[in-house]
């Protein structure tokens, strides 16, 4: 690759260009490099040589100067990738096959790490978000902190499979109204009582959990659950109900009305939101600084 930056004193790529070509290679095409074609390697080629540009940039900052990366971390982002592999060796050979050892990942990595500290410092220098951003994000934004009704429910399945005769359809139909009859008529004492029928009978999962389905939003279950379960009032048993699977009956336990997330609730969150964008502005102008030769 002609972008590639090469040691002076041979064709072999040095170990931030291996590095970040290997990185590229599989970030944008899944693959490694020996892998790619002709013109694949040439547009990793070519990221990587804007890429290294940048990061030469920034490491030969002023500011860079009085960033330190200690052994500690470098040694700890060496581990995580290593780790990946099943022994040592497998990722000292996987390193060789790409023009990598050890050593030159643990250079690789330091500049890496070096380059985001130098980054992140930048970006904590950018204007903090004013009350009055936030509270305008927020206006703009309403839909944004809208939430929909959700039910807590539990359920009971019984499964429809012909290949077995217990659970032919006319089979799980009987036995779903049997547990349907098993329930009773009084109302306060299905809390109770479903919990136990669903974990004696029901053959869903969820019979480990007593049925519980969870906080479900509109558009979570099955189609005939979900209609069935947000036309229910709370308290209430509905079924049976079929789906593709089987012979359903539900409970609705609990219903949370649709609402609103507050300003006060929202603002952490936004003025966050507010600061990272605010931050990336201050690197990006940064680097468009050191990268144009301007002082900084």
């Amino acid at each position: 690759m002609a972008e590639a930056r090469r040691h002076s004193g041979g064709g072999r790529m040095d170990a931030a260009t291996a590095y970040a070509t290997l990185r590229t290679a599989l970030a944008a095409f899944e693959r490694p490099p020996a892998e790619l074609d002709e013109a694949e390697l040439a547009e990793v080629g070519a990221i990587v040589a804007r890429e290294l540009a940048i990061e030469d940039a920034v490491l030969g900052s002023d500011r860079a100067r009085d960033v330190t990366v200690a052994d500690t971390e470098i040694a700890a982002a060496v581990r995580e990738l290593q780790d990946r592999y099943p022994a040592r060796k497998d990722f000292t050979l996987d390193l060789a096959r790409h023009g990598l050892d050890v050593r030159g990942l643990r250079q690789a990595l330091g500049r890496e790490l070096k380059m985001a500290a130098v980054l992140e410092q930048v970006g904590q220098e950018a204007p903090v978000a004013s009350d009055d951003e936030v509270l305008a994000y927020y206006e703009a934004n309403r839909a944004r902190f809208a939430y929909p009704e959700t039910r807590e429910a539990r359920h009971i399945l019984v499964t429809v499979n012909d290949a077995y005769p217990e659970n032919s359809r006319v089979a799980a139909l009987d036995r779903i109204g049997r547990i349907r009859r098993e329930l009773g008529e009084d109302s306060s004492q299905w809390a109770a009582r479903f919990g136990e029928q669903a974990a004696r009978c029901s053959e869903c999962p969820t019979a480990m959990e007593e049925g519980r389905l969870g906080r479900a939003r509109p558009g979570q279950l099955y189609p005939e659950l979900d209609a069935a379960l947000f036309a229910m009032g709370e308290g209430e048993i509905a079924g049976p109900v079929e789906t593709e699977v089987g012979f359903h009956i539900l409970y609705c336990e609990r219903i949370h009305a649709a609402g609103e997330l507050s300003f006060e609730a929202a603002a952490p969150k936004i003025r966050e939101r507010l600061q990272q964008a605010q931050a990336r502005r201050r690197q990006r102008a940064w680097l468009a600084g050191i990268c144009s030769g301007k002082p900084e």
